[in-house]
């Protein structure tokens, strides 16, 4: 079995660790990956303060709330706002790593940001469709929601740097974001004092943290595709549920005819399509199971793939 994994506990035992002091060991596959990655952690105790200040203008009594912030709390917006930039920048800064040291056939990297804080300031983005949003405060962290887009579209384009020119490069987004015209509720900050270190109650003691959604998901997504047989200039209306077949034909493996969505023909070269037609299996599960059969004459292979699971803390 070849390959790696670097699973989300890479980022959130140490959230784990902050918490209560436990530390999970499945972290990454191989297991002795997440030694080797353990440097490219990005802190939230020691955010990136620069990088923030290109994201948003935060006014000093925000920049001492945001500082001071220990744990993630949801709904909390400056403190969505530090631990899901700093969660993805250490997915970014792992698979610039990793790719710069092998290209395998499939990479996925998980930009999480833009949804906690489309759901925590999206009424500072779309002031107009909420009452009693301050024009100021509008103004500043508005800029946030598109300023994490041009930060995602810049580490695209490092990643490029990386891959080779026929390369397929998909960016997916499994829903969009409107204004859901509700306010985040406001409560009393010693509600979560216990939840802050002394800094921050001191920083907010008359003041309230803002908890709720101010904006909520929609069914229309993002999908863009480009490089190697995809074709330039062409719109088309699909599914998340396609991107799955799609890549299962790029790669010149049989979709499953039990797997819900399509191939999006549309978007790929006719030339490539010729070259190397969609093929169909009725399922992969008759494999699956042929390969369960196998395992059990083939000790040395199931105890990799166990190893596998149990580096991920999926079995113990």
């Amino acid at each position: 079995m070849t390959g790696w994994i670097v699973s989300d506990r890479m980022v959130r035992s140490r959230y784990t660790e902050w918490y209560d002091g436990a530390r999970s060991e499945f972290l990454t596959f191989p297991r002795n990956l997440a030694a080797n990655l353990q440097s490219l952690l990005v802190d939230p105790s020691r955010p990136p303060l620069p990088e923030f200040r290109e994201l948003v203008e935060l006014s000093p009594g925000e920049m001492a709330e945001f500082l001071s912030v220990r744990k993630p709390i949801l709904g909390h917006g400056l403190g969505v706002l530090k631990f899901s930039y700093c969660e993805q920048r250490t997915y970014e800064e792992v698979a610039l790593r990793m790719l710069s040291r092998e290209q395998p056939d499939l990479t996925g990297i998980y930009l999480i940001a833009n949804d906690p804080i489309s759901h925590t300031f999206w009424h500072y983005y779309e002031p107009g469709r909420f009452q009693g949003v301050a024009s100021d405060e509008a103004k500043r962290l508005g800029l946030l929601i598109p300023n994490i887009s041009v930060h995602n579209d810049r580490y695209l384009s490092r990643l490029m740097k990386l891959i080779s020119k026929d390369t397929v490069v998909m960016v997916v987004s499994d829903h969009g974001f409107e204004a859901s015209g509700r306010l985040p509720k406001a409560r009393p900050t010693d509600q979560f004092a216990d939840s802050f270190e002394q800094a921050r109650a001191e920083a907010l003691k008359n003041g309230t943290v803002s908890l709720g959604q101010s904006g909520e998901h929609t069914r229309d997504g993002v999908f863009i595709a480009a490089g190697g047989p995809i074709r330039k200039g062409v719109s088309m209306k699909g599914s998340v549920l396609d991107i799955t077949p799609t890549i299962l034909a790029l790669m010149g493996l049989p979709v499953p005819e039990d797997m819900n969505g399509r191939v999006l023909t549309e978007i790929l070269d006719p030339g490539f399509l010729a070259r190397q037609p969609v093929r169909s299996i009725p399922s992969y599960n008759m494999y699956l199971k042929r390969d369960v059969l196998s395992i059990a004459t083939r000790p040395e292979e199931e105890q990799e793939k166990l190893e596998m699971l149990r580096s991920l803390g999926y079995i113990r």
